[in-house]
């Protein structure tokens, strides 16, 4: 017979006469044969995250104590296998086989933060399967990743006899989700100077601490701060509200103004009260916000001045600088004062003409004059003066012009060179200032080169006698030159146009007088007579121009 199957049975009846009677009812029969029904899927499977190891899960469930027909177990549970599935449901594969004594199962080396699905199947002896239990979820552990709440109650208190201020807080009771407090074990200060916008860390303390002292600190001056709380997993908070306080000090200067000119700009304040005030500290920056320097003291002290005013000078047109003050005390310097800001004036005046023009002849050269002039001290029609940056040179051969640019000069004297000797010259100076506006000119002003007069008006004769035994003579005479002259010299060639020296003989002897006879020429020769001046001063003046005389037979 076929193992597992159903037969029937019925039963009839014979006599002697083999007469059969009829059939019995049926009954039923199975035949027996191996288990075929699996069991129940186990139960109240569940899965809970290692809160140490967070690479681990645990994983547990009941045993199947009846097969899957809710019958009684046809068969022993052999085990069970465990399958999983990571990040949804739709991926389970099987990770281990467990005996039939088994009731949890460990899964290690699993992503930390990441979720798994776990579900589990039973077998029996012959190898008949459950259907799976119940899927489960589970959230594997990690690092705290959620920060703590941020500190609270801040205060700030400035000492008052020394440059820093204790700063408080009250620790966070939460983290920042308002779920119940994973850790806490440090604060970070926070700190800025003057505005409040410019946070930057200072310092890092402890959780049991919840106080800061912060020293060396500018006097008079406010500082705001802030606190982060730090848990044991490096998380930190928002920043907390923020504090200021001002430290205590000399008090800042107020009243501050700053009022633009022509190529200055004029700085005044409300004076000090403070004790011991030794004077103020000007700051000068072409920004309103940063880069301040401190303008150099103009009353030969540490500090910029005494006074309650300031004058900057000599700033370009058009150009916009900021300034803060500050008070100098034997304590100590203050704070800097609120900005004040002015725009320099374009200069558009001139300044007035360059006065008591002169010079004289430069030593030692004929062709050179040394100009000089006293520089103007007002602009244009007594204002006062504005700026002043060089002086242009002007000059005429004639009084009446026309005047040529000869030369520029940042200083009252220029020496005007290339000239020719015992020559004068015209000059009229014009001043100009750093912005290109030009004074009038200045009165015309004579002046004459230096060296020695040339000898003028050169006349020549010949005498020539009829005895042929006389010598001829040429008389040279001129008119004398100006100025102390000690003589002259005349000099005479038969080279026509020379003006080689060796060419020439002299005429001696070299006297005052202002004639010459010459009584060594020859009869029937052309002779070429020149003449200098020799001054007491052992100077000479140029040669005159050749002359020409003709001496007969």
């Amino acid at each position: 017979m076929n193992p597992l199957t159903n037969y029937f049975y019925t039963v009839t009846a014979l006599d002697e006469a083999n007469n059969e009677s009829a059939r019995a009812n049926p009954v039923q029969v199975r035949t027996e044969g191996p288990d075929q029904i699996g069991p129940a899927a186990p139960q109240n499977v569940s899965a809970v995250p290692d809160e140490v190891d967070f690479g681990r899960v645990v994983v547990s469930w009941s045993p199947s104590v009846s097969d899957a027909d809710g019958g009684d177990l046809t068969g022993l549970v052999a085990g069970y296998v465990v399958f999983r599935s990571k990040g949804s449901v739709n991926a389970f594969v099987p990770v281990d086989t467990l005996s039939a004594a088994s009731r949890l199962f460990a899964d290690s080396d699993l992503e930390s933060l990441t979720t798994y699905f776990y579900t589990l199947m039973a077998f029996d002896d012959s190898g008949n399967e459950s259907s799976r239990s119940t899927v489960v979820q589970v959230l594997t552990g990690g690092p705290d990743q959620v920060a703590p709440a941020a500190p609270s109650d801040l205060a700030a208190t400035a000492d008052l006899s020394a440059a820093q201020i204790t700063v408080s807080w009250t620790p966070p009771s939460t983290d920042a989700d308002g779920s119940d407090q994973t850790g806490l074990s440090s604060y970070i200060v926070l700190r800025s100077k003057g505005d409040g916008t410019a946070f930057a860390a200072i310092d890092t303390l402890s959780s049991p601490l919840t106080s800061f002292v912060d020293t060396g600190l500018e006097s008079s001056t406010t500082y705001f701060y802030a606190v982060r709380s730090v848990d044991d997993s490096g998380n930190a908070s928002s920043r907390s509200s923020t504090i200021s306080a001002k430290t205590a000090g000399i008090t800042e200067l107020t009243g501050v103004a700053a009022t633009g000119d022509i190529r200055q700009i004029t700085v005044t304040w409300t004076g000090s009260s403070e004790e011991s005030l030794l004077g103020y500290n000007v700051y000068r920056s072409t920004r309103s916000d940063q880069d301040y320097v401190r303008q150099a003291g103009v009353e030969g002290t540490a500090h910029t001045t005494g006074q309650t005013t300031y004058i900057d000078s000599g700033l370009t047109g058009r150009a916009i600088f900021f300034y803060r003050v500050s008070a100098v005390t034997n304590a100590g310097e203050s704070g800097l004062s609120a900005f004040a800001g002015a725009t320099v004036d374009s200069d558009t005046r001139a300044p007035a003409a360059p006065t008591f023009v002169d010079g004289e002849p430069a030593t030692g050269d004929p062709e050179q004059l040394s100009v000089t002039w006293k520089q103007p001290t007002t602009d244009l029609n007594g204002a006062t003066l504005t700026g002043l940056s060089s002086y242009l040179i002007y000059r005429s051969a004639t009084s009446t012009g026309p005047f040529d640019l000869v030369g520029r000069s940042t200083t009252t004297a220029f020496t005007d060179t290339g000239l020719v000797a015992v020559t004068t010259y015209y000059y009229q100076i014009e001043a100009s200032d750093q912005d290109g506006n030009q004074s009038n000119r200045s009165i015309t002003v004579a002046l004459t080169t230096g060296g020695v007069d040339l000898p003028s008006n050169v006349r020549l004769s010949s005498s020539t006698p009829s005895n042929i035994a006389e010598a001829p003579t040429v008389t040279v005479a001129w008119d004398a030159s100006a100025g102390a002259i000690l003589h002259y010299e005349v000099q005479r060639t038969t080279v026509a146009n020379s003006t080689t020296d060796s060419d020439f003989t002299s005429i001696e002897p070299n006297t005052l007088d202002t004639s010459r006879v010459d009584n060594t020429v020859s009869r029937g020769t052309t002779y070429y007579y020149r003449l200098r001046a020799r001054d007491v001063d052992d100077r000479f003046s140029d040669w005159t121009v050749p002359r020409i005389v003709e001496v007969q037979n």
